[in-house]
């Protein structure tokens, strides 16, 4: 088909009548021309680490350097596949601002010489709640489900690429440029994060909360 339409578009630019009818055919007839093989740039980078959980057919897996930090020198010593849904997810920077937003402090706790608190609610700061008092018909208490959770941080570790894989939080993450994780903490991560796409709760009534978490 690409072919006809390559012809009949040289067909335009050439003198009307059978002459221009038969080079059309002849054109359209002839065999497709082979593509030169093309020389490779150099020797192929090693894979160090393959992405051993299932990945959907209309997604490949994400590759990235590994670099090594015993010098100031760049060191890059291989590849890594990294699974889609964790490190290539839809950025979404509303599910982002809602989890910031939720799990930041009201104030900072280093440096400012004051206790930690929690809240600015609490009944022992100057117009905060009554402690045991009436509690009327609206509540702004409010809990992200685990899902939003989730999925802020997979967006936060798709947009960002120095913190450890324990207590890891998109908060953190947004002070940083580039994020570093070792290849286990990269297995650790996707473990954890994709178990909460396939978990399905109606199996789990009469448990506690998340006591299926691998």
């Amino acid at each position: 088909m690409l072919q006809l339409v390559r012809a009949g578009a040289r067909a335009w630019l050439r003198p009307k009548g059978c002459r221009g009818l038969k080079a059309l055919a002849e054109e359209a007839v002839q065999p497709a021309e082979k593509p030169e093989p093309v020389a490779s740039a150099g020797p192929r980078v090693p894979v160090l680490r393959r992405c051993e959980l299932p990945v959907l057919e209309h997604r490949r897996p994400v590759q990235a350097w590994v670099e090594a930090l015993r010098g100031y020198e760049q060191e890059r010593l291989g590849l890594t596949e990294l699974h889609p849904d964790v490190f290539s997810a839809t950025p979404r920077l509303d599910i982002l601002h809602q989890v910031a937003i939720w799990q930041k402090n009201f104030k900072r706790i280093k440096g400012s010489g004051r206790a930690r608190h929690g809240s600015i609610r609490s009944p022992i700061w100057r117009g905060g709640g009554i402690a045991h008092g009436p509690r009327g018909p609206t509540s702004y208490y409010y809990m992200l489900p685990m899902k939003v959770r989730v999925q802020g941080l997979k967006v936060a570790l798709t947009t960002f690429n120095l913190v450890p894989a324990i207590g890891l939080n998109v908060h953190s993450m947004l002070k940083h440029q580039t994020l570093v994780l070792t290849l286990p903490t990269v297995a650790f991560l996707e473990e954890k994060l994709l178990w909460h796409d396939s978990r399905y709760t109606p199996l789990y009534p009469f448990r506690l909360p998340y006591r299926d978490f691998p």
